[in-house]
């Protein structure tokens, strides 16, 4: 899973921007974007993140790859 565009898709459907949520977790839009360009996040950038949109993202993670393991034990 690309978790950086889950955020993105959540940021979207609420109606916010990039430059909003760089505001909102206190750093450069810029460090925002170049983080959000990464496959994956500092565990405090994705807490902070997940606190202002309300949305666990860990726990996101965590379903995704819970599927995937029951994906492949019924493959096999």
């Amino acid at each position: 899973m690309d978790i950086c565009h889950e955020i993105k898709r959540h940021l979207d459907a609420q109606g916010h921007s990039e430059k909003w949520l760089a505001e909102q977790i206190g750093i450069d839009r810029s460090t925002l974007n170049r983080n959000l360009k990464k496959r994956s996040l500092d565990c405090d950038l994705l807490s902070d993140i997940s606190n202002v949109l309300g949305v666990c993202f860990l726990q996101i993670l965590a379903d995704d790859e819970r599927e995937k393991r029951e994906k492949q034990t019924k493959a096999q």
